[in-house]
């Protein structure tokens, strides 16, 4: 069963020396690992990560996913996660393991972009826990229509839930475990 390996931090941390230190000691034991990196990441050339401390070591791009039998490797390394699009997350939740689906759909759900709104919106609230001046009135200069402040309401995904009253009801009534 693969492993999986988070590893996050600010720039020059050595994340990446780390993600080649783990695929090392992989190696070492005999076990295969593999580093992927988005096709994007080109800052250290094709098909290789490297370290601002000089350590470097070959990899595939995660686009090249499935061209690879995962099961042959017992551990994936993803070097610049952040540049993962959801097709790439989508794609490696179809390839691993069970217990690392989980993650994966974590990962996927923070990065919508609705779930960025969440600092502005606690940002926004006023004393009394509302949020006001989210619209303004001829805001869009030119045309005169309303514009979005601060949070931007009118971009939130919309819900069209088909039981959305009962829902509604349930969380008005404290009962959270029976809302899926």
């Amino acid at each position: 069963m693969a492993k999986l390996y988070f590893r996050y931090g600010a720039m020059g941390s050595s994340k990446t020396a780390n993600a080649i230190m783990v695929q090392y000691n992989y190696e070492e034991r005999g076990q295969k690992a593999l580093i992927l990196k988005p096709k994007l990441d080109t800052r250290d050339g094709e098909r290789v990560v490297r370290s601002r401390s000089g350590l470097s070591a070959p990899c595939m791009y995660i686009e090249e996913l499935d061209q690879v039998n995962v099961k042959d490797y017992a551990c994936l390394i993803v070097d610049e996660a952040q540049f993962l699009t959801k097709k790439q997350v989508a794609q490696l939740i179809k390839e691993v393991p069970d217990d690392m689906k989980e993650v994966l759909r974590l990962r996927q759900m923070t990065a919508k972009s609705s779930v960025k709104k969440y600092q502005a919106m606690e940002t926004a609230v006023c004393r009394d826990g509302r949020a006001r001046g989210m619209f303004q009135f001829y805001g869009a200069n030119r045309s005169g229509r309303w514009a979005g402040r601060i949070i931007q309401l009118q971009n939130l995904p919309q819900n069209h839930m088909e039981d959305l009253a009962e829902a509604r009801a349930l969380v008005r009534t404290g009962n959270y475990d029976a809302v899926d």
